[in-house]
């Protein structure tokens, strides 16, 4: 892997946490994501875009630990790839969840472009590549 990246986020009692993260890979990359909740009233968001492109790929792990006897917690964990390849990307989402009283969920996503939404702009006039950027721009963007 040529690229590498870590995050840990260690979260105590009433915090709100908020992580996005955009990217875009044309060699392999790895994104590493532990996230321990220690406390009660915490409330986690992850998200991660990114895009594979030429020769990159994408293995991303994302885990999140909740302990036993936590309160009011919530993890959420959003990751999502656009290949613009044919390469390899793996999302693994994890999450060790040892409380009962907690909203957990978690999203994945690995696509190829989609080929109506390329027709679609492309017999407005616009080029292929074009179309390729603003679709990918938009995916890269819609981190909200």
């Amino acid at each position: 892997m040529s690229g590498f990246g870590f995050v840990l986020i260690n979260a105590s009692s009433n915090t709100k946490i908020n992580f996005n993260y955009a990217f875009e890979s044309q060699k392999p990359c790895k994104i590493n994501i532990l996230t321990n909740l220690n406390g009660n009233n915490i409330k986690n968001n992850i998200k991660i875009h990114g895009v594979t492109s030429k020769c990159g790929s994408s293995y991303i792990e994302a885990n999140a630990i909740v302990k036993e006897n936590t309160i009011d917690n919530e993890i959420n964990e959003e990751i999502k790839v656009l290949k613009l390849n044919d390469e390899e990307s793996i999302i693994k989402p994890n999450l060790q969840v040892s409380s009962n009283n907690i909203i957990a969920s978690h999203n994945t996503t690995c696509k190829m472009i989609d080929q109506n939404s390329l027709f679609y702009l492309t017999s407005k006039g616009l080029s292929k590549a074009k179309a390729i950027k603003l679709i990918k721009e938009g995916f890269l963007n819609n981190l909200k």
